[in-house]
């Protein structure tokens, strides 16, 4: 009975990570548009492409690493399925 315990109670804690994860990007898309949105980002990449440069790095790597479906060398994607080259 304590392993279920701690099991709903770590569940807990994951569900409140969750929620607290969807709320701060919903503030943060809030904040973007209210920056204005994507026409301002581009603005701003002109006069810093740098800077741009090395957050869309940081970006893709992530979403990378957080991709269910990275191709391996020699594979690509089609339709959600790695395929050989």
């Amino acid at each position: 009975m304590k392993l279920k315990e701690k099991t709903t109670s770590l569940d807990k804690r994951e569900s409140i990570a969750l929620k607290s994860n969807v709320t701060l990007k919903e503030s943060v898309n809030v904040v973007f548009d209210k920056l204005g949105g994507v026409q301002a980002m581009a603005e701003w990449a002109s006069k810093y492409p740098t800077e741009f440069y090395k957050m869309y790095a940081k970006v893709l790597d992530s979403a990378l690493k957080n991709s269910a479906a990275v191709p391996e060398k020699g594979e690509i994607i089609i339709e959600g399925k790695a395929k050989d080259l």
